[in-house]
């Protein structure tokens, strides 16, 4: 992995503070990727020169519990490195602790933060799920192996099973509120059940309960909802994103998690045993519930928590390897 380049805020980090107004975090501060001996996986990070710029990103939206802008603290600085995903960002106190920690893709598009109060412990962790592009490769082989690539992002639950309620209003009338509530459901006994692939046994004690519907949205209040809307109101990393997560903490333990899908996606959604050419929404909800368990993005696609879903398939309503390992190693 390439040095860090580091920048003083005198220098004026320029792009990278303006990028990181409002951005969102997924990795953790490392490049925690853990694989078995006999399935190698290239960790290999690409050289800052081959690397887009650091671009500007939107404010955040007026979400309850979440800032509307970020900046680095006065005698702060400002740090950007490759990583295995893309580009890490970070902006930190003149102590040296973190106040954000931003994540870019290959493409230079942002996709994941992490928000920290001012004892260093993070406070807040937005995800964000994209489509893949047109005529992105969705062999069942390359879906559906099984390679142990997983990755923490997010603060570690302590109770169980995590209660949680459904915003019915906004579901696509193509969809339906029935059938958008069954897919959660069985998208998150997928978690709670350690349900994959590849022969791993459930040795977690993670586990989700629904309480029952809600008008309650986005936004910290104590209740952990999921539910539809224009997802462009978020702002910040999740706008354009087929969904997104925030998850908030306290203490060091998570303590609420939203999620919120777009309702109208430029990709159809659907849910049941037919999707057509469609997103699979109980996958959609796999990959969501993985970030509210703390698990961030892996660049495999053999695992759920891949930062994209391919139209057309079924393969994330099952975990993969990494992503059952992970289950059974945190929980």
């Amino acid at each position: 992995m390439s040095s860090p380049v580091r920048r003083r805020i005198a220098v004026a980090i320029g792009a990278a503070v303006v990028a990181v107004a409002g951005g969102v975090w997924l990795a953790s501060l490392g490049d925690d990727v853990s694989r078995t001996p006999t399935e190698p996986v290239s960790t290999t990070a690409p050289s800052i020169d081959q690397l887009p710029d650091v671009a500007p990103l939107p404010d955040l939206g007026a979400v309850k519990g979440s800032p509307t802008e970020l900046d680095v603290p006065e005698g702060g600085e400002a740090e950007v490195r490759a990583t295995t995903g893309g580009r890490m960002v970070t902006l930190s106190r003149e102590n040296g602790s973190p106040v954000v920690v931003a994540e870019i893709d290959r493409e230079g598009d942002y996709h994941a933060v992490r928000v920290f109060d001012q004892k260093g412990e993070v406070e807040l962790v937005i995800s964000r799920l994209d489509v893949a592009p047109a005529g992105a490769s969705s062999s069942t082989r390359r879906l559906a192996g099984c390679r142990n690539v997983r990755r923490l992002n997010g603060p570690k639950w302590r109770r169980f099973p995590i209660k949680w309620r459904f915003n019915p209003v906004g579901v696509p009338r193509s969809v339906g509120a029935s059938r958008a509530l069954s897919a959660v459901r069985a998208a998150r006994a997928s978690w709670g059940g350690n349900r994959n692939r590849c022969r791993i046994r459930d040795r977690a004690a993670s586990g989700f309960s629904y309480q029952g519907t809600t008008r309650r949205r986005i936004g910290r209040d104590g209740v952990s909802t999921v539910e539809f809307s224009e997802i462009d109101r978020l702002g910040g990393v999740c706008r354009g994103a087929l969904a997104c997560t925030y998850t908030w903490s306290s203490g060091g333990r998570a303590v609420e998690s939203d999620i919120l899908v777009d309702r109208n996606p430029t990709s159809g959604l659907a849910a049941g045993s037919r999707i057509g050419r469609n997103v699979d929404l109980q996958s959609v909800f796999v990959h969501e519930s993985g970030h509210t368990l703390g698990f961030g993005h892996v660049y495999d696609a053999s695992n759920v928590m891949y930062p994209s879903i391919t139209r057309g398939t079924r393969v994330y309503r099952r975990l993969g390897k990494g992503d059952a390992v992970a289950n059974n190693s945190r929980y």
